[in-house]
């Protein structure tokens, strides 16, 4: 799901949107592909609201490389991933000294975005402090480096991005609500997919093309009852969930057909909506886990890097996870 953290060039974006084909038939998907392109047209501040797996970094890459900033930076920061130090030092940049381990000066993510877009996933969890320090930047399209006093100006276009109700949390003061109507000049509602059931046959394809090319791969059919088995599955983890279903069928196929018996889903999820049914054996979070991990694992017959890329952890993480379960081959 990660982005690259700097993308310049016109090549890079041409791969880019071929890559990230967006799918999608039904009318709420139609009204997003139409106001992506109005938007891609003008460099306005646009906040992507959407659950997990919903697509969010895929709408901004697409409003960045399709329209007037396409030959420009595109600048990615994950606001989750850092704390408020390292986030202003992230955002701002800082000179040699203004703290510990400031050994040179460094260029922030504003400034190297230049007059491209500036990607600022998981909104959310940025500090009241920095939500201040964003909202003059967007007010005054300028800042300071951390420690420094030359002023630098800001020409990016902003796209933030969240899966929580930023609403909710303005009324729990804990985000801004003078920085949110900064943030969402134009705003995209991504559905979640359990409410665009009719663009699962187009992604189940979609994704077979795409997989079938990453993992040298080539199952080109679909078995009987697939795609009535998936449109009853509810997708809490949404399209990136559906993707990693279909990855996993794949890598599980021994032929060219992607089989009813090679898909497994996640059903922990939809008991708990169908409410706790009699007799149901309650399991804790660590056994469910331990359990999905080591389905994993013997659907790609103990293939680590298989494994990892399906359950989107990195090696040393899965590592880590079959020596607490003590799961063996």
């Amino acid at each position: 799901r990660n982005l690259p953290e700097v993308i310049t060039s016109e090549e890079e974006a041409d791969k880019e949107l071929d890559n990230n084909f967006l799918i999608g038939r039904t009318p709420r998907m139609k009204e997003i592909f139409k106001n992506i392109g109005m938007i891609s047209r003008n460099k306005v501040n646009v906040l992507i609201e959407g659950e997990t797996g919903t697509g969010k970094e895929l709408i901004a890459r697409l409003v960045h490389f399709s329209g007037i900033t396409r030959d420009k930076p595109l600048v990615v920061v994950n606001c989750s991933a850092l704390t408020e130090t390292l986030l202003e030092s992230e955002l701002f940049g800082h000179v040699k000294g203004s703290f510990t381990d400031s050994i040179r000066d460094k260029k922030g993510k504003f400034e190297m975005a230049g007059d491209g877009t500036i990607f600022l996933d998981e909104i959310s969890e940025v500090s009241l402090n920095t939500q201040v320090k964003l909202l003059r930047v967007i007010q005054e399209l300028e800042f300071e480096k951390v420690g420094g006093e030359e002023t630098i100006p800001m020409k990016a276009r902003i796209i933030a991005a969240t899966n929580k109700n930023l609403e909710d949390l303005i009324k729990e003061g804990k985000f801004r609500e003078d920085l949110y109507y900064r943030l969402k000049v134009f705003t995209i509602k991504l559905p979640p997919l359990r409410e665009r059931k009719d663009d699962i046959g187009d992604l189940i394809i979609h994704f077979l093309h795409k997989l079938n090319k990453k993992f040298n791969k080539n199952v080109t059919k679909i078995g009987d009852g697939v795609v009535e088995l998936l449109m009853q599955h509810n997708w809490h983890g949404n399209v990136r969930e559906l993707e990693n279903t279909i990855l996993q069928a794949i890598v599980m196929s021994k032929n060219d057909v992607l089989e009813r018996q090679n898909i497994v889903l996640n059903t922990a999820l939809d008991q708990q909506d169908d409410g706790v049914s009699p007799g149901l054996e309650l399991k804790s979070l660590a056994e469910v886990e331990k359990a999905h991990i080591k389905a994993v694992l013997d659907s790609v017959h103990w293939n680590k890097v298989d494994a990892s890329r399906i359950l989107e952890i990195t090696r040393p993480t899965l590592n880590a996870k079959i020596e607490k379960y003590n799961l063996r081959h």
